[in-house]
């Protein structure tokens, strides 16, 4: 067999290296290697940039051209989400704010709607060209909401996001702080309301810390945060070989796990559906927390499980990266396998 000059990629978490190799009649002769910061996220078609840098670095450290070069083989890149597949998780008191979040069980239609609550037997007096949303009386007083309806198979995104709910509202940087973990509590869910009633009527409001569903091999388990990371760790072990991993919408957890599916399946372009908790770790942990009221910043220390949790993703990311890679290398006549 005739020798040939063959291009091995391996796309890390912080890092991706190429090296170069002349391979032929049972012998393989190591020519240059070249190490560059991976560009993007691991595992996805923003690797390119970097793959390419560091192999026109490499090809000019062994004094060949692209064109030489006959087969680029990359590995099986996982993409990985590390900064937000950890965090603390605990019960979150909102107070002094006005704000109310909910996950409706039957949500119908799609797209966002905002505009004054108003009663139904109240409708007939309103005035033309304002904007309305209707609400069965229960003898609350809401002024101001929002609804958020995505197709089929996907997520909000306005109501989930901080800033969203801050441009809906016209809200204020403090006001947006303390809406936070409202918009946190609804990242994952299909439809969303949020409320802003009259102004001091609201006083405190929870986010609950959640509960997990363990989907396994053997059975599916229903454990919650507060019970603690042994019991949770527990639960995952009866569940069997993990299969997947559900937080509670509306809850912490759950925005936690919704949180890094909806970050993956941003970064791979693949559906949220299709994305999958494969791992998970529960520690006891203890967190600072502001006092309410304090005169000088003190805080209290409250338990709480700090969860690690990994995605599973089929092999859909790297084969972009590859397809990618083909039509990026298509000048230099370079096939790309995976």
């Amino acid at each position: 067999m005739d020798s040939r000059i063959i291009a091995g990629v391996d796309i890390g978490n912080s890092s991706t290296e190429v090296a170069l190799a002349c391979v032929g009649n049972g012998r393989v002769e190591f020519l240059s290697q070249y190490l560059v910061k991976t560009t993007g996220v691991k595992g996805t078609v923003d690797n390119v940039l970097g793959i390419r840098q560091a192999l026109k670095e490499a090809a000019g450290m062994a004094g060949v051209s692209f064109s030489e070069i006959a087969a680029l083989y990359l590995n099986d890149a996982v993409p990985v989400i590390g900064d937000l597949a950890m965090d603390v998780i605990s019960e979150t008191v909102i107070t002094e704010s006005s704000m109310i979040g909910h996950n409706p069980d039957t949500p119908g239609g799609t797209g966002l709607g905002i505009g004054t609550t108003v009663q139904l037997d109240e409708l007939p007096d309103t005035c033309d060209g304002q904007d309305y949303i209707v609400v069965i009386p229960e003898g609350t007083d809401y002024e101001w909401a929002a609804v958020e309806v995505a197709l089929p198979g996907h997520v909000i995104r306005t109501l989930s996001n901080p800033y969203g709910l801050a441009t809906v509202f016209g809200l204020t940087p403090e006001e947006t702080k303390r809406i936070a973990p409202i918009a946190r509590a609804l990242v994952g869910n299909r439809s969303a309301v949020v409320i802003r009633t009259p102004q001091g009527e609201v006083i405190e409001r929870k986010v609950e810390a959640g509960r997990i569903t363990f989907h396994g091999q053997r059975n599916k388990v229903e454990v919650s945060i507060n019970d603690g990371a042994d019991i949770i760790m527990q639960g995952m072990e009866r569940a069997g070989q993990l299969l997947d991993a559900v937080g509670e919408a509306g809850t912490n957890v759950g925005g936690m796990l919704n949180g890094l599916r909806q970050n993956l399946a941003d970064a791979t372009g693949q559906p949220f559906d299709a994305i999958t908790i494969g791992d998970l770790l529960a520690v006891d942990a203890m967190i600072p927390v502001s006092v309410s009221g304090a005169i000088a910043g003190e805080l209290s220390m409250e338990s709480g499980v700090a969860i690690a949790s990994m995605v599973k993703t089929g092999r859909v990311p790297v084969q972009k990266v590859a397809q990618a890679a083909v039509k990026a290398f298509e000048k230099m006549a370079t096939q790309v396998k995976a």
